[in-house]
């Protein structure tokens, strides 16, 4: 549940930000940005403080009303 900045020579590694990742599903960077989902959220993350915004929410329900025609 915790973000960690490892240094690939050493080892050594230091904790980012709060413990906010729980359930996380997926992990991708892109752009000097990781993207996090977790909790049924997507999260764009900063690697270097663990700030984070959420980009897209879970929603009540993916099923139609009625069968297309």
């Amino acid at each position: 549940n915790q973000l960690y900045d490892v240094d690939p020579k050493t080892g050594a590694r230091r904790s980012v930000g709060k413990p906010d990742w729980t359930n996380t599903k997926a992990i991708m960077t892109s752009g000097g940005k990781l993207y996090i989902a977790s909790n049924g959220w997507l999260h764009r993350v900063n690697p270097k403080d663990g700030s984070h915004e959420v980009l897209h929410g879970k929603t009540e329900s993916l099923k139609q009303s009625s069968e297309p025609k």
